[in-house]
């Protein structure tokens, strides 16, 4: 018997991606994005940044540079941000992803990322309610995930010492029942895959953000000040709370 090597299927809009998050290479926009689930790399020599996926069409795949973020290099592309001025914001209709039901998946993947007290890595608000992933330098250096719920909720983790150097996939993701986030030094597919004292279970809050409309959507920046200084290379926005594996 022959074995023939897979097809990777290419997206068109109109079908799944070829791959799951886990089997994702991370060389192609493509290869992760369905009607599902957007995935933006940070590609341009200048300006703004546009994915796929999602199920969206034209400004609603932009994200927008504010700054000026160094110009995409390396293979996977990154930009560098100097964590004065520079970070990026996406649109309501993209960020309502994330408020079509209770289950959805935001990713980010970061390299050599500096935080200092109250530096961001997302920052989304609407009237009610908040999704906040903050860096706090105070003694150790953590990272600190707070999500509000009807500003009545809201819960922090303390995590673990964060480094500044080396790569980062900083994760929060809600799969209908529980909300959980985390962060891992290398890429994460199930729940074990973060360290007890980099990841997050959130005890009071379950991720449900239907019937939200954020207005303030920021990567790597909050409330437009307390940028982080980093290398990014991409963002996922999914409708899918299952792109990580909660059993294990």
């Amino acid at each position: 018997m022959i074995l023939l090597p897979r097809r990777r299927a290419l997206f068109t809009g109109g079908e799944a991606g070829p791959d799951s998050w886990a089997d994702w290479d991370e060389l192609t926009e493509a290869g992760l994005a369905s009607d599902d689930t957007f995935v933006c790399f940070f590609k341009s020599a200048t300006g703004n940044e546009t994915g796929q996926g999602g199920g969206l069409t034209g400004v609603n795949l932009v994200l927008t540079e504010f700054g000026d973020p160094a110009a995409a290099a390396g293979t996977p592309p990154s930009r560098l941000l100097d964590g004065t001025g520079d970070y990026f914001t996406v649109n309501s209709t993209l960020a309502g992803l994330i408020t079509q039901s209770t289950a959805w998946t935001i990713i980010i993947k970061v390299e050599d990322a500096a935080i200092n007290l109250q530096t961001a890595f997302i920052q989304w608000t609407g009237t009610d309610e908040q999704i906040l992933l903050s860096g706090d330098n105070n003694a150790p250096m953590t990272v600190t995930w707070l999500r509000t719920q009807q500003d009545t909720n809201y819960e922090t983790g303390t995590e673990d010492i964060w480094s500044n150097s080396g790569f980062n996939y900083v994760c929060i993701w809600a799969d209908g029942t529980d909300l959980r986030a985390g962060y891992a030094t290398s890429k994460p597919t199930k729940w074990s895959d973060f360290a007890a004292t980099k990841r997050h279970l959130f005890t009071v809050n379950t991720g449900d953000y239907t019937g939200e409309t954020f207005t303030v959507n920021r990567f790597f920046s909050w409330n437009g000040a307390n940028e982080l200084a980093c290398k990014a290379y991409f963002v996922v926005v999914s409708k899918k709370g299952d792109l990580i594996d909660n059993a294990s």
